[in-house]
């Protein structure tokens, strides 16, 4: 599909900016929402536990979480 839109701003009425459907974003589009999971505090308890024995990367990598958030969460822990 193309669309052929006037111009405007003393361009002559037979000149026409063209878009193709491919460049066109339809701002009426919603982006999917993001998903955040929510873990308890045993579970937090239990993941740093594990990370002070296997290490915080290989632990995050095994259970499929970011190692910034292990970080956060032993921050947290060693804070309060």
């Amino acid at each position: 599909m193309l669309l052929n839109l006037p111009r405007s701003s003393g361009h002559s009425a037979n000149s026409v900016i063209s878009i193709s459907e491919e460049n066109y974003e339809n701002p009426k589009e919603t982006k999917p929402a993001i998903v955040r999971n929510k873990y308890t505090a045993q579970f937090k308890e239990q993941v740093l536990a594990r990370t002070d024995i296997d290490g915080i990367a290989k632990v995050a990598t095994d259970l499929g979480l970011a190692v910034s958030m292990l970080y956060n969460w032993r921050a947290k822990r060693n804070h309060t």
